[in-house]
């Protein structure tokens, strides 16, 4: 072996033995950090959704990029020799970080931010979420009252004001042979306590004989803050003997104004079956 091929092996033989040992980065690691390697991230408005259109640059390069439909980015590869000041930019809307200051490369976590309630922020509805719990007894005497149904409502995003409620009876009393009433729960304790459950409804609701429906105008209307909750309790008011089964079908059967929207969830709500005698 002369002497130019002795050189080459002694300059190289160290960097091929830590290599064989794992402990020097591959060869694509190598390459990727001379090439660089991009930014990653989200945008995102204050309740998770992707925020699309926001226009992120990296500071002093002229480099701006723009978010997808779900809000991510992505930059072209960044030299990973010095730190990239990532900025938001969106009209109408402020971020939380105004900014990210990373180094690129590929153990760099992604870039998230979320912007501030703006005028060009995606909107969404005040949301009214429906749920029931079955008060009925298995059996009761005719013409006395009897708790039927409990509605939890839920209001999130803003208040909602809830005007009207649509319940059916699937029992096998005569239609001639039915009332039913809407009672809030004043003091919030869960339980039916006559006499003291504020009235809901309007004397007289219209009434489907056919399909055995009341159509109820909530008066006074329901307002229910924002994070806020309500009960409202279905009371049969008396029959003759038979069975009484109440169910509100969907979220069309519940009333609000708008701009505010009930959620389908949980619905057909029905209760149990009560015998009267």
């Amino acid at each position: 072996m002369d002497r130019r091929a002795r050189k080459i092996v002694r300059l190289w033989l160290p960097l091929l033995l830590l290599t064989a040992a794992g402990l020097t980065p591959s060869l694509a690691a190598l390459a990727d950090s001379v090439a660089g390697h991009p930014v990653t991230g989200v945008a995102v408005t204050e309740n998770g959704t992707g925020l699309a259109g926001v226009a992120v640059s990296v500071d002093g390069t002229g480099i701006e990029v723009v978010t997808d439909s779900q809000g991510r980015f992505r930059t072209p590869p960044l030299s990973p020799s010095s730190q990239a000041r990532i900025v938001p930019r969106k009209p109408g809307c402020s971020f939380t970080p105004s900014a990210a200051v990373v180094w690129p490369g590929p153990t760099a976590p992604p870039v998230r931010f979320v912007a501030s309630s703006g005028g060009d922020l995606p909107q969404t509805a005040p949301t009214l979420t429906v749920s029931g719990t079955s008060l009925a007894a298995k059996t009761a005497l005719c013409w006395n009252e009897v708790p039927m149904e409990r509605l939890l409502l839920r209001a999130q995003g803003a208040a909602v004001r809830v005007t009207g409620l649509r319940v059916r009876d699937l029992g096998t009393l005569g239609s001639t042979k039915v009332a039913l009433g809407v009672h809030e729960d004043t003091n919030k304790n869960g339980k039916y306590d006559p006499g003291v459950d504020q009235k809901r409804f309007v004397e007289g609701p219209p009434f489907d004989g056919g399909t055995k429906t009341w159509d109820f105008a909530l008066s006074p209307a329901l307002d229910i803050p924002n994070n806020g909750y309500a009960y409202l309790f279905l009371v049969f008011l008396g029959g003759e003997p038979g069975t009484v089964q109440l169910q509100v079908l969907d979220n069309t059967w519940v009333t609000v104004d708008a701009p505010a929207v009930v959620s389908p969830s949980n619905f057909p709500i029905k209760s149990g079956v009560t015998t009267l005698n």
